[in-house]
């Protein structure tokens, strides 16, 4: 569906890889407002029909691409939400 990988923890899907390199974290409420805030886009795509639709997948921050802390701490706030 998305061109990468699913990444899992306790059966559930918390992360994507995608194709692109860009690793995306499955958010919602305050952890996908706080990814947008900090300039994180949204993963969506066209329907057959054209139709714009978006997924609960988001980018990291670009400061934490560089500092596996801070990458981390994002990816332990999608696991409280998603496990």
């Amino acid at each position: 569906m998305f061109g990468g990988l699913a990444i899992y923890a306790d059966g559930n899907i918390f992360a994507l890889l995608m194709g692109s390199g860009n690793l995306m974290l499955k958010a919602k409420g305050d952890l996908a407002q706080a990814l947008q805030d900090e300039g994180c886009t949204q993963f969506t795509y066209n329907t057959k029909s054209k139709i714009p639709t978006a997924m609960p997948y988001w980018t990291l921050p670009d400061a934490a691409m560089d500092d596996h802390e801070l990458a981390c701490g994002w990816a332990r706030g999608s696991l409280r939400q998603n496990s």
